[in-house]
């Protein structure tokens, strides 16, 4: 048995209380990531321990944005101006080393959410640190419904690869994509797709797919399908890109000769991945992979950046991806007109 947890209990609740704002059931925490940024809990990691509840998540809402609520869970990325200063940190600490992402970044484990809010904001008031932050699910959503595949005949009704008359006549803007595929239709390159999920036996894309880099990056799995009725964004994405042309049987894609990978963060309109899994779709299987394509971001009218985990492999995609050359990672921007966002809000 370990003696010293109920000191380190002790000690637990006494930090929490320290962090409890005036309001019932309410309390203000405060993390780097790596800019200070405060948050406000639901409920009070002090009255779950003591109730003796250990839940691995917990909600709550950025100070600074009090509608877009967060999932905080059992674990935390810190990032150490000396990683040989780690060891130090947390010797008395009830946290445990998971996995190194990145030169002095580490992801800790806790028994739970509520104790790693606690250890996540210690860790952030200390000199040695220049990170702290716990893990979240954070609130965002997928962008824009793209219409269902059609079949190969509608070609010409595919406005945006060609918009011209019968007599061949411009009739607006397009991409103007046959005057590419003489060049090149994509043959060579695997696309990854970070969504809900591709059917992955639709008849347009069931010989487009690279199966080895499908991924569920919320399961740790490796079917990157749909797993609901509602898992119905991916799948169009893929068609618009890579959707096999020639075949009667539905659209051509953009890139018609590409494979795809699918990557799998959403359960239908809800993100299931957490940003540590996010940091990891980023930079997964990035040799192989050479564009990305992101259809997602945050639901806010507020200034967000991307987590640290998510920085630090985008990074790694960028510099390091394709053999040196960097990954091409494509985001969609997101329509916020309706509430008078920006988007530039999305980093």
């Amino acid at each position: 048995m370990n003696h010293r947890w109920p000191a380190l209990t002790a000690a637990l609740l006494l930090a929490m209380s320290q962090i409890a704002l005036a309001q019932p059931g309410s309390s203000r925490v405060q993390f780097r990531e790596p800019r200070a940024k405060g948050y406000l809990l639901d409920e009070t990691p002090a009255a779950l321990l003591k109730a003796k509840q250990r839940p691995q998540w917990l909600r709550a809402r950025p100070e600074n944005d009090p509608e877009a609520a967060v999932d905080i869970s059992s674990r935390l990325v810190v990032q150490l101006a000396d990683e040989r200063d780690l060891s130090r940190l947390i010797q008395d600490a009830p946290l445990t080393v998971s996995r190194r992402i990145a030169d002095a970044t580490f992801i800790l484990q806790a028994p739970d959410a509520a104790t790693a809010i606690v250890e996540a904001q210690r860790l952030a008031g200390l000199p040695e640190v220049t990170a702290s932050a716990p893990i979240m699910r954070r609130n965002q959503s997928l962008h824009a419904a793209y219409a269902p595949a059609p079949n190969d005949p509608y070609f010409t009704n595919q406005w945006h690869l060609e918009y011209r008359n019968a007599m061949g006549a411009p009739l607006g803007v397009d991409v103007n994509a046959r005057s590419a595929w003489p060049v090149t239709r994509g043959a060579g390159v695997t696309i990854g797709f970070g969504d809900d999920g591709v059917e992955l036996t639709h008849p347009d894309l069931a010989s487009r797919q690279n199966a080895s880099f499908h991924y569920n990056f919320s399961t740790g799995t490796t079917n990157g399908g749909p797993a609901t009725s509602s898992d119905i964004h991916a799948t169009p994405v893929a068609g618009l890109a890579v959707a096999e042309q020639n075949n009667q049987v539905g659209v051509s894609g953009v890139a018609p000769e590409a494979r795809f990978a699918s990557w799998k963060i959403f359960n239908g309109a809800t993100m299931a991945a957490s940003d540590e899994q996010l940091g990891d779709l980023f930079q997964f299987a990035n040799d192989a992979v050479a564009v990305q394509n992101h259809s997602w971001g945050f639901n806010s009218t507020t200034l967000n950046e991307p987590s640290l985990p998510e920085k630090l492999a985008i990074q790694n995609a960028v510099e390091n991806g394709r053999g040196g050359r960097g990954d091409v990672i494509v985001r969609s921007t997101p329509e916020p007109r309706s509430s008078c966002g920006n988007s530039s809000d999305d980093a």
